[in-house]
């Protein structure tokens, strides 16, 4: 959590992140060589860093974010996982698009990480890889607002959260209603 104004020093990590703005709203500065990028983003924004690039987050208002840090290794393994990452490079996932999945999956993550179960790195791989193809999904949704593309849409979000967990309390939040 951070509190409003906070600037993170510029920095550089030696691994792939996403970080996403549960809560708040924070600006993403990013230098890779002589290009400067500043991308603003609102409550349930998804932003790729990529490694090695030397950035800072600014918070415009109180903010939670989640980071999850990605190897090389990892996002290289796959052919698509890699096309899926440079695609997130390229394009913010903005908005209401990513609520509910991406902060379950980095709970579920960090849980199974803590308890070391059998079988716990791959199963946060999976959940790095449900993150990823959920993000992806999104940064090709539709922008249209006919009636085919609302169907659409409604359909992809029955397929996200067929196997989530729901009460009262998350059908209000996910609603805007909390």
């Amino acid at each position: 959590m951070h509190l409003k104004d906070f600037e993170a020093s510029l920095h550089k990590d030696p691994f792939h992140k996403i970080i996403f703005i549960q809560r708040g709203r924070m600006e993403l500065q990013s230098k890779a060589g002589r290009n400067s990028v500043t991308v603003m983003g609102p409550e349930r924004t998804l932003f790729a860093v990529p490694a090695g690039v030397r950035h800072r987050l600014l918070d415009h208002e109180s903010s939670v974010i989640l980071v999850l840090g990605l190897g090389d290794k990892f996002l290289r393994r796959d052919r698509d996982i890699w096309d899926i990452w440079q695609r997130l490079l390229v394009h913010p996932v903005s908005g209401r698009m990513m609520e509910g999945g991406f902060a379950g999956w980095w709970r579920r993550a960090v849980l199974e990480q803590t308890l070391q179960g059998p079988g716990h790195a791959v199963t946060v791989r999976a959940m790095a890889m449900q993150v990823l193809v959920a993000a992806d999904r999104h940064v090709s949704g539709p922008t249209d607002d006919s009636a085919g593309e609302r169907v659409r849409a409604v359909q992809r979000r029955v397929q996200e959260t067929f196997f989530e967990d729901w009460s009262i309390d998350r059908a209000a939040q996910r609603a805007g209603l909390s």
